[in-house]
């Protein structure tokens, strides 16, 4: 009995092997097999269902790849890619406070479009919540393709992608050390100044709004760019009419903070006794 508490067996019981039977050799010439090497070639059917298709053509919900064959660039084929088909996302954090008492923001960049989407997020555990509004307002489930989402390995995309799988949608990570592959942070750069450019030209000295309302321009960011042309001379089309195929409407749309007017019942004036922003 060893100190330790360990039975340990005699090493000559070690050294017996279990199988007592006489060793069988064979003669590995008598076994030798012939192997074509030669190279499939392509009238080959490997695959049934891909009869008459040419080898060096990948399946049709492939092509958009990069490097899925050899006649595909190193770059995302848009031409070949569905909206909404590749998507991705990346977590906000707000440096302010801001309305609502929302600390993240769950920011998306769909390839396809172009187009950008901001849901609010109160507190790390929303997370999901913020996902299931994302992937039900988009329709992503019901597209009859699969979509793709991007994301990196921090704590909160992990919410993330456990909810983007009970969705049965394909999720796909990014590496924590190559950030640049995430196209979401990629634009991110454009998405703030556009946010803040909007938020500046409505504020004033002792006015209504301020730095707390950087939640609101986010959103009137996203759902202005979504119905404005594309491109220096706009003539490509919209987020909006990728999406959709149908063409985009702007009239409705109305200056961020512009003022408004709105009905408020005599008892609640009263209560206020002033004006409220």
């Amino acid at each position: 009995m060893f100190q330790g508490g360990f039975d340990l067996a005699d090493e000559d019981e070690l050294l017996v092997p279990e199988d007592d039977s006489p060793i069988v050799q064979h003669d590995i010439n008598e076994e030798c097999v012939e192997i074509d090497d030669s190279e499939v070639g392509s009238d080959t059917v490997y695959e049934p269902w891909r009869s008459g298709i040419p080898r060096h053509v990948p399946n049709d919900w492939a092509k958009h790849i990069p490097n899925v064959s050899a006649d595909n660039g190193r770059r995302w084929d848009l031409l070949n890619l569905a909206p909404g088909q590749v998507q991705f996302v990346d977590i906000l954090h707000f440096q302010w406070p801001v309305v609502g008492g929302h600390q993240l923001a769950l920011f998306t960049y769909d390839l396809k479009t172009e187009g950008w989407r901001i849901f609010p997020i109160k507190r790390k555990a929303d997370v999901k919540t913020a996902v299931q509004e994302w992937i039900s307002t988009e329709g992503l489930t019901k597209r009859g393709y699969m979509v793709t989402v991007f994301g990196d390995g921090c704590g909160a995309m992990e919410l993330v992608r456990q909810c983007v799988i009970e969705n049965k949608l394909n999720y796909f990570p990014v590496s924590k050390n190559e950030p640049n592959l995430n196209a979401a942070e990629g634009v991110t750069g454009w998405f703030k100044e556009a946010v803040f450019a909007t938020l500046l030209g409505a504020m004033h000295q002792d006015g209504p709004i301020d730095e707390r309302h950087l939640l609101f321009a986010s959103q009137f960011v996203c759902y202005t760019r979504e119905r404005l042309p594309r491109g220096a001379d706009g003539q490509r089309p919209s987020s909006w009419r990728i999406n959709t195929g149908q063409p985009e409407v702007v009239g409705h749309i109305a200056p961020f903070g512009q003022p408004g007017f709105a009905y408020i019942p005599k008892t609640l004036r009263r209560a206020r006794k002033g004006p409220k922003f």
